[in-house]
């Protein structure tokens, strides 16, 4: 198996993150195409807003500098005021066929949803303001 190289050595978990997300994000914005629900400018915000979420994602884990520090701050905000609308309209809405659902499949459902909800905003953070090494780095 290949070592990390220093710079990007203790972020194996973040790597392992990173790749699940991106095919669940991207696995996720492509069924939205084909739900008769979903609108198109909702289409086209989670597109660019999850391309910019995966692509800090990339960079914070493999130690790419994309963009400022300070913009992915900016992004981290968008996406946490994002999120909080879709949570307000999910958590408003009748589940209707939810409540035949067992509790240990709701309680998982919520805890992955959290979970990878969570992670991204700590890694969109940690990318903006705690990685130094990232953003002193020499241009490449």
């Amino acid at each position: 198996m290949a070592q990390d190289s220093p710079k990007t050595k203790g972020k194996t978990w973040w790597k392992v993150f990173f790749w699940i997300y991106a095919v669940l994000t991207v696995g996720g914005v492509t069924l939205s195409f084909f739900s008769p629900e979903t609108k198109w400018y909702e289409i086209v915000l989670e597109f660019f807003l999850y391309v910019l979420v995966i692509t800090g994602l990339y960079g914070f884990t493999y130690n790419k500098k994309y963009f400022t520090a300070k913009s992915w701050l900016h992004i981290l905000l968008l996406l946490i005021l994002y999120d909080l609308s879709n949570w307000y309209i999910m958590f408003t809405q009748d589940f209707g066929g939810m409540a035949d659902l067992s509790y240990i499949i709701i309680v998982a459902l919520v805890l992955t949803t959290a979970l990878l909800t969570i992670l991204p905003y700590l890694a969109l953070y940690r990318y903006g303001l705690k990685s130094p090494e990232i953003w002193e780095q020499e241009k490449t």
